[in-house]
Order: C-alpha cells, then structure tokens, then sequence
C-alpha cells in the first residue's frame, strides 16, 4: 500500500502558481507562502531561469523573500494574549526597534517567552531601552499601559528615572541585579501611591556577543507588605496593651504549656521571660495543681467560656498574694488575666471586722447610755415626791451631776474621735513637762482608782522631761490610759507610771497587773471600737474607743504609741514615745481646783431656747444663783423681748426653728442698746467649725449641751449689770 501511495503522490500534478504559473516546492503553502526554512534566493533563481527577465525576477524575489521573512517572525506573537495582539498590530517601523524580522535572533527567542507568560516580565532592549511586556506587566503599569510599550523604559517610568537608572545601567554593563522588597512611589493611576517589587535584571546579550538589553520577571509586593504592615502594627497594638495593662497576661495551649507572657506578668510572680515561656505551668507553679486553679482552667477549655475567681497563692519565697485570677478560651489553649488584689482583700477584711466592731459597738453604746439614764430617771422620781426632805434632794442632785458628766464625757469621746480620724483636730503646741501632764491626769482618773482600791506609783526622773504638745490633748492621752488600766484591774491591783527621758525623745508607760491582752488583742489594741470579752455585766464599762483616740492624737504629735502584754492573766503596758525638747524651764500651769466663782453682782438674763425642759431646768439654775430670769420659746418672741428689756445676758440655743441662733445674733448686735449685753451660745455642737460661726455672730461665748454650771458661773461672774 505504501508503494501504491507514492506512486499516487509521484502522479500528483504540478501545481503552480495561479499568479505567475510558477512551480511551487512541494510541501509549500499556496501563493508562495514558505516554510521557514526555504530561502528566497533559492525561489529568485529559479524564477530568473523561468522567465529570463532579470527585472521582473528581481521584483517577484523581492516580495517573496519579505514575505518569507514576515512568516520566520510571525511565531514572536502567536501566544494569543491580549498584549501578543496588540504587539502583533504596533507599527514596529516607526519604533528604534524597526520591523520585527530585523531583530536579534536574541530578541526574538525572549518576546513570545515573555508574551505567554502570567509571571510579569519585559524586556527593554537597545540604546533606546525600548519596552516590550506581557499582559501581567501591563497591570503593574495601570494607566501607563497601553501608551508604554515601544517606549523607553526610563521615560515610562520618570517619576522613579533617578532610582532606577543605575541598576539599568548595571544591566547594560552586564552586571545582573536582583532586588527584594523595594519601595517605589509611582505614579500609575493619576497620584503617587507607595509600591513594592521584588525583580531581577538580566542582561542578554545579542547575535554579536554584546550586551543589546536586560530581561526583567518581577513581582509587586505591595499588597503583601501592605498585609505585613498591618500585621505587625496590630501585634505592636496588641504587644503595647500587653506590656502596658495593669494585669498580668499568660497565654497557653491545650497541654498548660506558657506560650505568652506580658511584664507585668513577670513582676507579679517575680520570674524572667525565659524562665516561663515554654515551660509547663503546673511545674513552674506547684502549688496551682490540683486545686481551683486547675479546676477553673479544666472547666474553661471544657466549657469554653470565661471564668473568673480569687485565690490566695504562697510563694516558695514565703509571700502569700491574692490573686484575682480570669480565664478564657483561646483556639484550643486558654488565657489568664490575673492582678495582685492582697490590698484590697486585706482591706476588706477590715472593714468587715470594722463591721462587726460597729455592731458590737452600737449595743454597747447604747448600754452605756442608759447606765447614766437610769439613775437620772430614778432622780425624777424620787424628786416628784411631796415627802422629800432637803438632804435627799441634796443627794440626788450629786447623783444626777454625776450622771450627766458621765455621758458628757461619752459624747465627747465619740466626737473626739470623729474630729481626730476626719483631721479636724487642731493642736495649741506649747513646751510642757510630762511630769506636769502626768500628775494632772492622775487627779483627773484618782475617784477611780481610789474607788477600786488600786495601788499607782509614780515613778518620774530627775531633770527635764519636756516635749511641745497640746496640754488638754496629753493629758486626754494619759488619763484615757490611767482610765483603761483602772478598769481591767481587779480591785486592790498595782497600777505603774514610769516617766523616761533619753536625749531625744520622753517615754511615759503605763503597766498594770490586771487582765493582760492576749496576742491578737494586743494588735488590735489602738482599732477602733476593739474590745477585750467582756461579761455580761460589762462591769468595766467604756465604748472601746478610747485607745484608738490615744493612737491618733499620739501620731497628732509625731510620737509613737506600743501595746505588750505577756497574756492574759499577766497585766498589760502602754508606752507612748515623744520628741524630747531641749533643757530649758517648762512653762507652769496653773490646775483648776474646780471651785465655782461666786457671782459678784446680780445680772439680769434672757434665755431663748425651744425645748422648754431644758430652759425651765436652766431658769431654775440661774435664779437659784441670784439672778433675774426671762425665759422665751421663739427666736422672734426672744427679739421682742430683749429689745424691750435690754437683760445683761443673753443664752441663746441655736438650734431655734424659726430663725436660728446666729442670725438672731447678728440682729442684736446690730441694735445699738445691745453693744454691751454678753451673748451667750447654747448649742449641742462644738467643732472648731461651729465655734468660728458663732464667733461671726456676735456671740462672746460657746457652750456645748449639756452645760457645765462651773463654766457657766465663772462667765456670769465677768459680766456687768447695766
């Protein structure tokens, strides 16, 4: 069959050209399109043999040889992209580049390269740098493309002609570059915008060895920077939370492995970054295992929610820290926030204890209170009684001032208190002796001590025992201690006052052989409201503030005040240290033997006062000591009544309904018949605040309810009848 086949096509007619009859080689295309490969010189002479006319031989050999070559450079854009087509139409004549079949056999193998592929390339070639890319260039160009190609390179890329033209010229001198990850402003859209690119320059040499251009493949890398930017500032955010938060911040995976941790981590559990992170947190903290903390971390992975508690954690070092401790899912690990709240637990462990102090408090306050009110009350009645004889009046007099002194000196211990932990006690320093303050406290605390047959001794030394105080506030100080030793020691017990002076500081202790304190109620000995058990019958008494008002107005004098006892059963001993002044002569102070000046003329008195109890008992007071007394209910009616009467002395509560005691003050004081009239203020409240308002006023005088009659009479005894 074979040999019938050729024998077929050896049959075969000529064909020839329908033009010019010309026999075509066999295996060419119709009109004398040829395969690559065929000459043209070839074709020329047979068609000058054919026709023996060189002319129109030389003509046809011509155009056929052009279109030969047209058809060996047809295959340079044959890819069938877009940028093959548009290379395909471009008038190359007109360019430095000149028709395609004249250039470099190099050109031409790198141009369909280029064109079939995604990966962005050109070429630039010739002195010209004439540019030639594909369609994945084309989108890097933006809106330079199409106008770019047969351009130059540098031209189409001005805005960056300073930056690229010596790596062009590297190129052209035959060095390869290669670049990765550089920033280029172009301007490719109407605006500069930032870019990256990662590219490399090669040179390809031409037919004749020399350098004719660079071939470039490139990637923009913007977007991936772009990403990576954003990336790094959000774990630059996230790192800055991390290292700034107050809490700490630990982050593991599944098995309790650290992966993460924060500085403030680091300072609470006083351990470096690479002691924690990577390694297993049930090794690193023993003492979390088995316990809440490994019960809240199981049950967060397992119920992949928050959850938050507060444990207490002792260190290998001895500390112990409140932790408040948070968990919470992260992928299949978990996190924790974590913060030092032992202050705030310590706090309010206070304040629940300030708590139940107060609770305890209030009963016994209100203990204290009716003890005074019950013999008060018992007065009353035997009082009303028609069969009383002046000695049993006598009697219930003493009974009822007594009372009245007793819870004076309650109230004024619970706004002592007040005013010393608010700050609004203001010290009159002045050089004394310790020895003064101590004797005059003595005096003060002897009914007592006397009363339940205590043994005190004194022991003072020799020489100076000066410091700068407030007189009243030390011997306040000393006498709340002689009174709290007083009470806790049994009846025929020692009581021991030991004055001590060093160079610079004066010690006064005060030691008995009463109940003592056991060790936990010794540090709580200066808390407010703290107490010792007492029995049901509280036969010590007191409210359980006086050594906490001994504490604050010891610190008031920038001393130190300590409590020690060796348990219970074996006493106690207070001891207040003070700076210690200078040798020089104290300053002597005169004690008030607390007797009464007589009135030395008969005065005339006006009381306003709305709680008509009181006014009747104080009108009683006043006319008993000799005195004419006019008594009104209302502020108004006390106006009226002292303009017409013109009283010598004025008492005026100020707690009066209508219009209060200051402003009824002023209003007198404004009337000039009232200059000389001494005005009195009557008021249950005696800050320095309170004291001062008054003063404005025109009050001379400020006394606090319940009156001191001694106060009193020693007032009424300066002032003049007009």
């Amino acid at each position: 069959m074979a040999d019938q086949q050729r024998q077929a096509g050896q049959r075969r007619p000529e064909r020839r050209c329908a033009d010019i009859g010309v026999p075509i080689n066999q295996g060419t295309r119709a009109c004398g399109v040829f395969r690559l490969g065929q000459t043209s010189s070839a074709v020329a002479v047979h068609l000058r043999k054919e026709l023996g006319n060189r002319s129109a031989a030389a003509t046809i050999g011509s155009s056929l040889e052009s279109t030969a070559q047209m058809n060996r450079t047809s295959f340079l854009f044959s890819a069938g992209t877009p940028m093959a087509a548009r290379c395909r139409e471009y008038p190359w004549a007109t360019s430095p580049l000149g028709e395609p079949h004249t250039w470099d056999s190099a050109l031409q193998t790198l141009v369909p390269i280029i064109l079939a592929s995604n990966q962005p390339m050109f070429v630039a070639w010739g002195d010209s740098r004439t540019l030639i890319y594909n369609d994945a260039y084309a989108e890097i160009l933006a809106d330079k493309h199409p106008d770019a190609l047969g351009k130059d390179l540098l031209d189409v890329l001005h805005e960056i002609r300073d930056a690229i033209l010596p790596i062009v010229q590297q190129a052209y001198a035959g060095v390869p570059v290669q670049m990765d990850e550089i920033e280029v402003w172009l301007e490719r859209r109407g605006y500069r915008e930032e870019t990256h690119f990662s590219f490399f320059y090669s040179p390809v040499r031409d037919a004749q060895g020399d350098i004719g251009g660079f071939f470039c493949a490139c990637n923009e890398t913007t977007a991936q920077v772009f990403a990576e930017r954003r990336i790094a500032q959000s774990e630059a955010h996230h790192r800055g939370v991390l290292e700034n938060m107050d809490e700490g911040f630990t982050l593991f995976d599944r098995d309790f492995t650290i992966l993460e941790v924060n500085p403030t981590a680091l300072r609470l559990v006083g351990l470096s970054r690479e002691q924690m992170v990577g390694q297993n947190h049930w090794e690193l903290f023993p003492g979390t295992r088995d316990g809440v903390v490994e019960t809240l971390y199981r049950r967060v992975l397992a119920e992949q929610r928050p959850l938050l508690l507060e444990h207490l954690y002792s260190f290998p070092d001895g500390r112990e820290v409140w932790f408040e401790l948070r968990a919470f899912p992260v992928g299949d690990g978990l996190a924790a926030l974590y913060r030092d709240v032992t202050d705030r637990k310590l706090a309010e462990q206070e304040l629940r204890e300030a708590n139940k102090r107060k609770d305890e408090f209030l009963p016994m306050l209100a203990h204290e209170l009716r003890n005074p009110l019950a013999p008060i009350r018992a007065a009353a009645d035997v009082l009303a009684m028609p069969s009383t004889d002046e000695a049993r009046i006598r009697r219930t007099s003493e009974i009822i001032s007594r009372q009245v002194k007793h819870m004076t000196s309650l109230v004024d211990d619970l706004l002592d208190v007040s005013r010393v932990t608010r700050g609004l006690v203001v010290l009159e320093k002045e050089r004394l002796s310790l020895k003064w303050a101590a004797s005059t406290a003595i005096e003060q605390v002897r009914p007592l001590i006397e009363a339940r047959k205590h043994h005190l001794t004194l022991q003072s030394p020799p020489g100076n025992a000066d410091v700068s105080g407030d007189p009243k506030r030390l011997v306040q100080v000393l006498t709340n201690l002689l009174n709290n030793a007083a009470k806790f020691t049994p009846e025929g017990g020692h009581i021991v006052l030991t004055i001590e002076a060093e160079a610079d500081k004066v010690s006064i202790s005060v030691a008995d052989d009463g109940i003592g304190m056991s060790p936990d109620m010794a540090r709580r000995a200066f808390a407010l409201f703290s107490q010792a058990e007492r029995t049901s019958d509280r036969s010590q008494g007191g409210l359980g503030i006086g050594l906490a008002l001994v504490k604050s107005l010891v610190e008031l004098h920038d001393g130190t005040v300590t409590a020690t006892s060796a348990g219970s059963g074996t006493g106690s001993r207070f001891t207040v240290c003070l700076p210690r002044q200078p040798d020089e002569p104290s300053r002597a102070r005169h004690v008030d033997d607390g007797t009464p000046n007589a009135p030395s003329e008969k005065l005339r008195v006006l009381i306003v006062d709305d709680n008509q109890d009181a006014a009747t008992m104080l009108e009683m007071f006043l006319e008993a000591s000799g005195h004419t007394v006019m008594t009104e209910h209302g502020s108004r009616q006390g106006l009226e009544r002292a303009l017409a009467d013109q009283p010598d002395v004025c008492l005026l509560d100020i707690g009066l309904p209508d219009m209060d005691g200051n402003e009824l003050a002023r209003r007198l004081r404004a009337r000039p018949e009232m200059e000389d009239t001494v005005l009195i203020a009557v008021t249950g409240y005696g800050q320095d605040s309170d004291r001062q308002s008054t003063a404005a006023a025109g009050f001379d005088h400020h006394l606090v309810k319940p009156i001191d009659p001694l106060v009193l009479t020693r007032i009424l005894a300066t002032a003049k009848p007009r």
